[in-house]
């Protein structure tokens, strides 16, 4: 889905890749590479256009995945059946199940930025499980950490009239089975990986996008390089370094920019190694400008970077 309002979490030691303990050099290195390579992401969301909410890290407990902010859940905005209109944070529920949104350090700090926030009942895989596409159409995946119950939790949320796909992801497809990208000049791309989503067809994926999105089924190393995980922000494409060049060379025909962002150093296979996988986004979003955004905190966090010893 569209949206120039990003939600992420800087890496931090309890969610650095090296898993070493704090404190040690092995450790602080791979928090350095972890947290260098985050920076060169938000400085590459910063200069596409878009805006940057931070979720600080709680530095008394450990926490797995929160710079994969997509697992945390996802925003939902626009009139719901339920006569709400607020912009809605639905916190991703994951076995075993997490603190309560009402006592959870980090919905304190989502209620923050403006967000009336809510606990998934079943098991959902959060905002990796959801994409937009035009005219409120979304595709709502299920499968390795969603349950089937989850599509139909997630559509309540979702605004009136709007139409869902129902897909199953067979096994665990990292944090994405699709992507989906718009240029600055309105041409749009959905990218899948067809071989996660056996009870689909790109011909349906197709009919339900409409004639006006183009729909392509990535190959296997596009997939495994984290073709369906590309992050796109006012026409930028950012992609990581193992996309192929007849991918980047479609997207550029088609009218997007592509960066390279390295993000190996995120957590491996286990956290995802696409952009995508490490924001949230928040579409029609309108910022209180007293609201703390990364261009505000840039420098205190390359402080933090610059005070890790050097690899």
């Amino acid at each position: 889905m569209n949206a120039s309002v990003f939600i992420l979490s800087y890496p931090s030691v309890s969610s650095s890749a090296s898993g070493s303990a704090s404190g040690s050099a092995s450790g602080s290195a791979g928090l350095r590479q972890a947290l260098t390579q985050w920076l060169a992401l938000a400085d590459h969301i910063t200069r596409a256009g878009g805006t940057i909410l931070l979720l600080d890290p709680p530095a008394d407990a450990p926490v797995t995945d929160l710079v994969a902010t997509s697992r945390l859940g996802s925003v939902f905005v626009g009139a719901r059946s339920d006569g709400s209109v607020d912009a809605l944070f639905l916190r991703a529920h994951h076995e075993p199940s997490g603190p309560s949104a009402g006592v959870d350090p980090i919905a304190a700090q989502l209620r923050s930025f403006g967000l009336r926030v809510r606990d998934a009942t079943v098991r959902w895989g959060g905002q990796a499980e959801l994409v937009g596409l035009p005219r409120s159409r979304f595709i709502v995946s299920y499968g390795a950490r969603s349950t089937e119950a989850s599509v139909d939790e997630v559509a309540t949320c979702l605004p009136l009239g709007a139409h869902t796909l129902r897909v199953q992801v067979a096994g665990d497809s990292g944090l994405s089975a699709c992507t989906y990208l718009q240029s600055v000049g309105g041409n749009s791309v959905l990218l899948i990986d067809q071989r996660v989503m056996p009870g689909v067809t790109l011909a349906q994926v197709a009919a339900f996008a409409g004639d006006k999105v183009q729909v392509i089924g990535v190959g296997a190393d596009d997939a495994a390089a984290g073709a369906t995980q590309l992050l796109c922000v006012h026409g930028t494409v950012l992609a990581p370094p193992g996309i192929s060049t007849t991918l980047r060379g479609h997207l550029w025909r088609t009218g997007f920019q592509v960066a390279e962002v390295d993000l190996s150093a995120l957590g491996g296979p286990s956290v995802g190694i696409g952009p995508r996988a490490f924001v949230i986004a928040w579409p029609q979003c309108l910022l209180d400008d007293t609201l703390p955004t990364y261009a505000t905190r840039r420098a205190e966090l390359y402080r933090r970077l610059e005070s890790l010893p050097a690899v």
